[in-house]
């Protein structure tokens, strides 16, 4: 996976982190049947915002975690370890800021986080 991208070092960062974890740095649709006890994140960008006066490029991101059980405590569980852990990783990539994790229903099936991000990089756009 490679790590040219900010979406690719915060990916890259997650797995690295969590070895076991099934990690995208593009937008993907859940896998029709997620192994049990198997966690799947994706990393990907969701806009760009010239910011002139830092000469920084602002980035909107999404990472999604999903775990493939539901409706019990274990799930629960599961889920909250996961989306403590990768909060833990995204935390620790230099620029990257997250500011917030909403609770989601991925493919009307599996229970998951939607965590925003925010990244500020230098603004390769300018000569």
């Amino acid at each position: 996976m490679p790590a040219s991208t900010i979406r690719g070092l915060i990916a890259e960062q997650i797995k690295l982190d969590n070895a076991a974890y099934i990690v995208h740095n593009f937008p993907t649709s859940a896998p029709d049947n997620l192994v049990t006890g198997k966690v799947y994140v994706n990393v990907y960008r969701e806009r760009l915002i010239n910011e002139s006066a830092t000469a920084t490029v602002g980035q909107d991101l999404k990472c999604i975690v999903i775990v493939a059980k539901a409706g019990t405590e274990v799930a629960e569980d599961e889920l909250e370890d996961a989306l403590y852990e990768v909060l833990v990783s995204i935390n620790s990539v230099a620029n990257v800021d997250w500011t917030d994790a909403e609770r989601a229903i991925i493919s009307e099936k599996y229970i998951g986080y939607e965590i925003t991000l925010q990244a500020h990089t230098k603004n390769i756009f300018k000569s």
